[in-house]
């Protein structure tokens, strides 16, 4: 009898253990390892390494404020980073987010220096399930070459729609819009 309640002693601490450490790494987890924004750093450090064929670039923030931006821009929390390569500016990247169905998807924005054209676009982190075909890079080409000042992207005309992912889509194309919009914008006002 008595080893049958040893051996249910040792049973329940066992499972008493386990459920500690289940709820150690249930807590702990969130906080170890890389936050959601490092996450994102770290994504648009790679596909902008990957874009340029370069991995001692630098990236600048742009500090814009509401002092020098033009009254009819529309940055929300939206990030311009200068890209440099031995202290000579190549380039511009955009950070911006945007809605899909339910939670919002981050995205970046390589943009040209010379004409402000886009270089490449991708979708960083997208939180939901359905709509990950946006992300496809043979979808975002279709943005490449679009400056602030050629014709604007238009989903369903110049710019194809992905059956499953039509808010994505539809979001993605207005995001770019507004990024060119808002270069153009920063260009102008000689903020770039």
């Amino acid at each position: 009898m008595s080893l049958i309640i040893n051996k249910f002693v040792i049973q329940s601490q066992m499972m008493k253990m386990r459920f500690i450490l289940f709820l150690s790494c249930l807590f702990l987890f969130p906080y170890a390892g890389y936050s959601q924004s490092n996450k994102l750093t770290l994504r648009m450090e790679r596909a902008i390494v990957i874009a340029y064929q370069n991995d001692d670039l630098k990236l600048e923030e742009i500090k814009l404020t509401k002092k020098n931006l033009p009254s009819d821009i529309n940055l929300k929390n939206d990030k311009i980073l200068k890209i440099l390569i031995e202290d000579k500016l190549e380039g511009y990247a955009y950070l911006g987010e945007a809605p899909s169905k339910e939670r919002n998807f981050d995205f970046l924005i390589m943009f040209n220096r010379e004409d402000l054209s886009i270089k490449q676009s991708k979708v960083l982190i997208y939180r939901e399930s359905f709509g990950r075909e946006i992300g496809s890079q043979r979808w975002l080409d279709q943005f490449n070459g679009m400056t602030p000042s050629s014709q604007a992207a238009k989903f369903g005309q110049n710019i194809d729609g992905i059956s499953g992912a039509t808010i994505s889509a539809r979001s993605m194309t207005l995001a770019v819009n507004n990024a060119l919009k808002n270069m153009g914008l920063l260009h102008t006002a000689d903020l770039l």
